[in-house]
């Protein structure tokens, strides 16, 4: 079970930030990883879902490479953006800082992705 950092927030099993409102079916905003439930246990696993074609293991691999979960190939893998760029400096200098997410999540939304 995904247990909640200090602010109630939990913690991707792909990135590892506590960036997830819910423990489940959530969204990682920095690393793209939809929290289907998927575990240490099963992470070499590839399910059908929404991470298809990738298992948590091969999805950790490419966010340490990419700063996304996606493999260089997939079509579904975000452009380089300037937003982008800043998002994954945001995380890497801050990265237990919730409500500065939210803050760089509400400037993305406004701008568009």
């Amino acid at each position: 079970m995904n247990r909640p950092s200090q602010d109630g927030f939990f913690f991707c099993p792909c990135c590892g930030l506590p960036t997830l409102e819910t423990d489940w079916f959530d969204t990682c905003m920095v690393c793209l990883w939809e929290d289907d439930g998927q575990s240490v246990a099963d992470a070499d696993q590839v399910n059908l879902g929404p991470n298809a074609p990738c298992s948590l293991t091969a999805a950790r691999a490419n966010y340490v490479e990419r700063g996304h979960m996606y493999a260089a190939d997939d079509r579904k893998a975000p452009p380089r953006s300037p937003l982008r760029d800043q998002l994954l400096a945001l995380a890497a200098a801050h990265p237990f800082d919730t409500g500065a997410y939210r803050i760089w999540l509400s400037d993305w939304q406004s701008v568009g992705r």
